[in-house]
């Protein structure tokens, strides 16, 4: 399972990869005379980036609360609950005829979500 070192080294990572965009959208802004529009789209970019990094920051600082409140078994009996939601929810969808409807069957039974949260434990215990 992953441990907060493995989380705060993640955290590292992204800090390091912001810091290497920031510098790179100061290489644009510090043109004399102008930014041509290809830079300015750039700088842009590079700010989403950023953006993504510093969300990617938040998720795992909640991740390490997460891990330091619960332990590994916790999180695995978590994962097997959610393996069983979805499977449920899997079997319940296939008694629909038409991919519409499975696919709003699946939308209204939160599929996505619990997909998601799955993945999400199968990475802290990788």
């Amino acid at each position: 399972m992953k441990t907060v070192e493995d989380l705060n080294r993640l955290i590292r990572n992204e800090i390091a990869a912001i810091e290497a965009l920031r510098r790179e959208d100061e290489k644009i802004w510090s043109v004399r005379g102008g930014v041509p529009d290809d830079y300015a789209k750039r700088s842009k970019k590079i700010r989403r980036m950023i953006g993504n990094h510093n969300d990617e920051i938040a998720h795992l600082r909640r991740l390490i609360r997460f891990v330091e409140a619960t332990p590994e078994e916790g999180v695995r009996m978590m994962l097997d609950q959610l393996h069983g939601q979805v499977a449920r929810i899997t079997e319940s969808a296939d008694r629909y005829k038409t991919k519409e409807q499975k696919k709003e069957y699946l939308s209204n039974a939160g599929a996505q979500l619990k997909r998601a949260q799955v993945a999400e434990l199968e990475f802290l215990l990788r």
